[in-house]
């Protein structure tokens, strides 16, 4: 529009080819900065506008983030399955070794009650022996004081009638006679009577000796029973607390067992969750 007011303002004149056009290029600064506008004659630089991204880079960028995000939930809940089945394989590990070790326990203390039963049983064999030794003992004390005693009532007897008739001797005898032959017939008679005193208490000494013996092995019965019923009631104390022991080895290797049942289905659930995940 300013070009075509320009040439109208000019007039109607024509301009010859080869003519040097002398007129003004424009009548005023309007018409100038009408035509140019005003940032061509400010020393200011026109803004640039930059372009608009597009919104199929904003859906891509959107696209990608969210791929992202998705990816690294997915890192930690790969995470999350790996450390829940090494601890399931943990748990499954520390239940067998909990079983193993309550049979080992289960089997040692069957064991060991076993050998401590044998034990007990030959202590009682032992202590009904020393019971009938004993016995046995007292018995022969009894036999050999009884035949003491009788030997004893023996002799005596014997020596009261061989004193009667050593009196009776006496009396039918002169004094005199006796007194000259003294020496003579009645040697032989008083060498017997020195023979059996003699004789008897060899016999009582023998006696003596065997009661005494059996006084000692009665005494050493006695000792050896006393020492067997103090082994024996120790053993027997020892056997009910091996039985209490065995009783809560038994009780804890039931709670074991059962901890180990539920951290094995601990185990397979883990595994299960696990196996789901990955699918």
């Amino acid at each position: 529009m300013v070009a075509k007011d320009y040439q109208k303002t000019k007039g109607s004149s024509k301009i010859e080819v080869g003519e040097i056009d002398t007129s003004a290029p424009f009548q005023s600064v309007k018409d100038a900065v009408s035509l140019f506008g005003e940032g061509a004659f400010s020393g200011e630089r026109p803004a640039i506008r930059r372009p608009k991204p597009q919104s199929a880079e904003k859906l891509q960028e959107a696209h990608y983030i969210a791929l992202v995000t998705e990816l690294d939930t997915s890192k930690k809940e790969l995470r999350k399955i790996r450390q829940e089945h090494n601890a399931s394989i943990e748990a499954k590990a520390k239940a067998e070794k909990l079983e193993a070790e309550a049979e080992k326990a289960a089997k040692l203390s069957t064991a060991r009650a076993g050998e401590l039963s044998e034990e007990i049983s030959s202590v009682r064999d032992s202590i009904q022996q020393a019971k009938l030794a004993s016995v046995q003992a007292k018995g022969d004390e009894t036999n050999i004081c009884a035949d003491k005693d009788e030997q004893k009532q023996s002799y005596k007897a014997r020596l009261e009638e061989s004193a009667k008739g050593l009196h009776a001797l006496k009396k039918d005898i002169d004094p005199e006679l006796v007194k000259i032959s003294r020496l003579g017939w009645l040697r032989p008679f008083r060498k017997s009577k020195l023979y059996e005193e003699a004789e008897t208490e060899s016999i009582a000494d023998n006696l003596h000796a065997k009661l005494v013996k059996a006084k000692s092995e009665l005494e050493e019965a006695l000792a050896k029973e006393a020492q067997i019923r103090s082994a024996s009631d120790e053993m027997t104390a020892s056997i009910d607390k091996l039985a209490l022991e065995t009783e809560n080895a038994k009780h804890e290797a039931q709670e074991m067992k059962q901890k180990a049942e539920v951290l094995k289905r601990e185990s397979r659930s883990h595994e299960d969750r696990t196996r789901r995940s990955t699918k």
